[in-house]
């Protein structure tokens, strides 16, 4: 796997040791000790613990002697369990934060909250309970469902949620609320995670671990050229869950994804399920190839001059000299993977000579709001902008608005900033968020739930109460509006501006005014 060796691992106050054999126990309590001679400080035994693990085991005599509590299952490791059960595991990591998380939001619902306000407290004193361990490992499904189930029933207070999902873990520019959304930060931080096991400056441990697990795709040994293919779920299971989150979110946001090649990047590249590869609009996966060890391009080339192996040549190597094999099979396979193969591949390969010696980084650009972006060098937050961004969709009151004031949907973009104006009280901000996403519960929608007999309005009895009849065309309604259309006509007097005459008095009303006119703010009321 590596030659590299880790025995220790410290975080704060927490020292964490392997060993491969009982003797080592000695030679390390022996090291603690010498050390607590020159410092004064003291390891605490009764508050140590020893997990054996593979064939290990400690008899009772060993535990007395060296004072520590045996763990046979689990064991607790810098605030996430560590168990030979996956289930028991989970249950551990998750059930009991999941619980603590239940009481604090039962607090806090018993305050009154606007919707935005209850946001906040999801944003800033919730989210980050969980941010430690999503980082470290895996978060299972039911606990992803549970948590998002609690998250936003909280936001609606326990009724009804009047804003679809997808759209209220949207920016509050796109009429959102910036719900944090689970599975988005896990897959940022999966990425951010890929993103430094491509960065040759960062040496950890694990890299050697993860090489380790994806040369086991199909047996092949790639390492980091695994950024290249695009795998499916099945082909992922024999690794352990957080490296194939890796690889999965890697793979989501693959259409945001280019790489800027060197000839080395293009002689390593994957043959096999390789998006850029494509025989009659699939890729392609020929295990007799891999188990002859043709895995990547350069195994197709020769090694000291340019161009392609010829056929005689692949035929030898897939066949092995075994008579059995279908040798036209096999030619006629070979000129179909040279043909798939892209323009620029064929060309590298008929120019130049793969080097094994240079340099073999992989450099990846990612597509974030039509700037490219150094993907080693993106921030979690950059990558979850980018992953939500895939997810939001847009209110489903921007039709409905559209259809109303005949306008197009680029006035909806500023209709999102003036609900969300600091300025105003949080409870301003709440009605005017549930009229712009048209979700006021009137006669009308209340009909459609079974909850009232007829949808005529319960002031006027004339029409029916939708949500323009509701704030404006209300006969009841009249003198108010026209009050308020002597003062709104006597701001518009003292405008500069050639839009004035294109100003809607119930667009006004409903949604603000989104067009720019100078001159509106030096108008004063009595």
């Amino acid at each position: 796997m590596s030659e590299k060796v880790c025995k220790m691992f410290q975080h704060a106050d927490d020292t964490t040791v392997t060993v491969s054999d009982k003797k080592s126990i000695d030679e390390v309590f022996n090291v603690f000790e010498l050390y607590g001679k020159c410092s004064g400080a003291k390891i605490n035994r009764q508050k140590s613990e020893i997990m054996p693990i593979g064939k290990g085991c400690m008899t009772e005599n060993e535990q007395n002697c060296h004072g520590l509590k045996i763990c046979e299952n689990e064991i607790l490791l810098l605030g996430v369990y560590i168990d030979k059960n996956e289930h028991v595991c989970n249950e551990l990591n998750w059930r009991g934060k999941l619980s603590k998380i239940k009481m604090f939001l039962n607090m806090w619902i018993q305050r009154k909250l606007t919707i935005h306000g209850r946001v906040n407290v999801i944003t800033s004193l919730l989210m980050f309970r969980l941010w430690y361990n999503l980082f470290v490992t895996f978060m299972p499904e039911w606990a992803i469902e549970e948590m998002k189930r609690l998250r936003v029933n909280f936001v609606w207070n326990g009724g009804a949620h009047l804003v679809q999902y997808n759209t209220i873990i949207c920016d509050k520019t796109k009429g959102g609320l910036q719900l944090p959304d689970i599975k988005s930060k896990l897959c940022a931080f999966r990425l951010k995670l890929l993103a430094r096991f491509l960065n040759e400056d960062y040496n950890v441990i694990w890299k050697d671990i993860f090489r380790y697990f994806i040369s086991k795709i199909f047996n092949t040994k790639l390492a980091e050229e695994i950024v290249f293919m695009s795998l499916k779920d099945k082909y992922l299971s024999c690794i352990p869950v957080i490296y194939k989150e890796m690889l999965q979110s890697f793979c989501f946001t693959r259409e945001n994804v280019s790489f800027d090649y060197t000839v080395e990047n293009i002689y390593n590249q994957p043959l096999f399920c390789n998006s850029e590869v494509l025989i009659c609009g699939k890729t392609i996966l020929w295990n007799d190839f891999i188990e002859a060890g043709i895995i990547q391009l350069k195994d197709i080339c020769y090694e000291v001059k340019p161009g392609f192996l010829p056929q005689n040549t692949i035929v030898e190597i897939v066949a092995k000299g075994n008579d059995e094999y279908d040798i036209d099979s096999i030619i006629k396979r070979y000129r179909s993977l040279q043909s798939a193969l892209p323009e620029l591949w064929t060309k590298t390969v008929g120019t130049e000579v793969y080097h094994r010696t240079n340099n073999r980084k992989i450099d990846i650009n990612l597509n974030m709001n039509c700037k490219l972006v150094d993907f080693k060098m993106c921030s979690s937050k950059q990558l979850y902008c980018l992953v939500i961004d895939k997810l939001c969709q847009p209110p489903k009151s921007v039709d409905k608005w559209m259809n109303i004031f005949q306008e197009d949907e680029s006035i909806m973009h500023k209709v999102w900033k003036i609900v969300n104006m600091f300025w105003k009280p949080s409870i301003m901000t709440e009605l005017d968020f549930k009229i712009a996403h048209c979700c006021i519960f009137t006669n009308e929608r209340l009909l459609k739930m079974k909850l009232v007999d007829n949808d005529l309005c319960d002031i006027c009895c004339n029409e029916i109460e939708d949500i323009m009849h509701l704030f404006i065309k209300c006969s009841e309604l009249y003198d108010f509006h026209q009050y308020l259309i002597t003062k709104v006509e006597l701001l518009l007097d003292t405008c500069d501006s050639d839009q004035v005459n294109s100003v809607v008095y119930e667009q006004i009303f409903m949604l603000g005014i989104t067009v720019t006119l100078n001159g509106v703010n030096a108008c004063q009321f009595c």
